[in-house]
């Protein structure tokens, strides 16, 4: 009402256009997938957890997700900010410079996330003694394997922003979401078998992992930026980095 007010330009039409519905419907569908396999990983594993366990190791995890939340959203509002770039060089073909912010944005993302992350791993027992007092049990492993995790995944960001520019999604989200999806019956089968409750926590850090290996190879397919240089000259610094700031 006040564009239609104000602004006498604007004005109200029906349209109708059959391919392009199909289009945003198919995109908006396939995206739902990777929303839905991150819903899974989460919540389907707390079911689990639940279920083989009493509520006070479901405390613990949930106190573990607090944690590694306020850390990722730090890297997460410096990625807001790099988003529109990946998709306006891939929209102008420009893919020297597509190449170039992937590679610094997801160093950056990386690195805002460690920078974090490893003291808290380091003094996890003492940081939530003091905030919390009385401290959950499996709080502090679930903590350390959480970040641990948020560290892992604070590559995908990037990467997941370059397939989406391109539309072609479909065997990206398939692909991606059903290794994230993978958690809930992996983790099902090893609690089946008497494993203790931190090791859902290490089988998600292991199909993060995959995951990033696997990402490598569409990406490859969809933007044409090479597996090896991904892989080796981008991802593979980040671990060595890892390891000095840990010692």
């Amino acid at each position: 009402y006040y564009c239609r007010k104000c602004f006498h330009e604007s004005k109200y039409k029906f349209y109708w256009n059959k391919k392009e519905l199909k289009d945003v419907l198919s995109y908006s569908g396939w995206h739902l997938i990777g929303a839905l396999s991150v819903m899974i990983r989460n919540q389907g594993v707390n079911v689990l957890l639940n279920t083989f366990f009493n509520p006070i190791v479901n405390a613990g995890r949930a106190v573990a997700f607090q944690i590694s939340h306020a850390v990722d959203s730090l890297s997460n509002n410096f990625f807001v900010a790099v988003k529109p770039q990946i998709y306006k060089y891939y929209a102008q073909s420009n893919f020297a410079d597509l190449y170039s912010i992937l590679n610094t944005s997801t160093k950056v993302c990386f690195y805002l996330i460690l920078i974090i992350a490893v003291p808290v791993i380091v003094n996890t027992e003492s940081i939530l003694a003091f905030w919390l007092k009385d401290v959950p049990v499996y709080a502090v492993l679930f903590t350390q394997l959480s970040l641990i995790n948020a560290i892992a995944d604070s590559i995908n960001g990037p990467a997941i922003a370059a397939a989406l520019s391109t539309t072609k999604i479909k065997w990206f989200e398939i692909i991606t979401g059903g290794l994230m999806i993978l958690n809930l019956p992996l983790s099902y089968i090893v609690l089946r078998l008497g494993a203790c409750p931190e090791s859902t926590a290490l089988i998600s850090i292991a199909l993060s992992v995959l995951t990033i290996v696997i990402r490598a190879f569409i990406l490859e397919n969809l933007i044409g930026l090479s597996k090896n240089e991904y892989l080796f000259k981008t991802c593979a610094p980040l671990i060595i980095v890892t390891f000095i700031s840990i010692i």
